[in-house]
């Protein structure tokens, strides 16, 4: 998980680096530097990461060209998901496309659906 994604899912779940911190055991130093890719951090840090942001409600997916997060329903300040609107449950997502000049590819949010001007 590159570390745009992990500060993307930190985020959409509404946790702060010191509550990630705490849920995951990895120093807040090292999340931060991790997330604006100052340093690469260990598999086994890597995989407590994702254990905590997985269980604060984030689903990663990857495939050929892009990886990106995504967050069903509503959440909390702390992160915890909350009881879904009347209308449904709101969906986020953060995809990454890479850049054609070799670059790491910067995050695109998009909240919800777009209704169409003809609605």
């Amino acid at each position: 998980m590159p570390g745009y994604l992990c500060q993307a899912a930190r985020l959409l779940v509404g946790l702060t680096q010191q509550e990630l911190h705490l849920l995951a055991r990895v120093s807040k130093k090292s999340i931060n530097d991790y997330e604006n890719g100052f340093i690469a951090i260990r598999v086994a840090l890597a995989e407590r990461l994702v254990s905590a942001l997985r269980g604060a409600g984030a689903r990663f997916i990857a495939g050929e060209g892009y990886v990106g997060v995504i967050v069903s329903g509503l959440r909390t300040e702390a992160g915890v998901p909350a009881a879904p609107s009347e209308q449904g449950g709101q969906e986020a997502e953060v995809a990454s496309v890479p850049d054609p000049s070799g670059d790491s590819a910067k995050p695109r949010t998009a909240r919800g659906k777009r209704a169409s001007k003809g609605n």
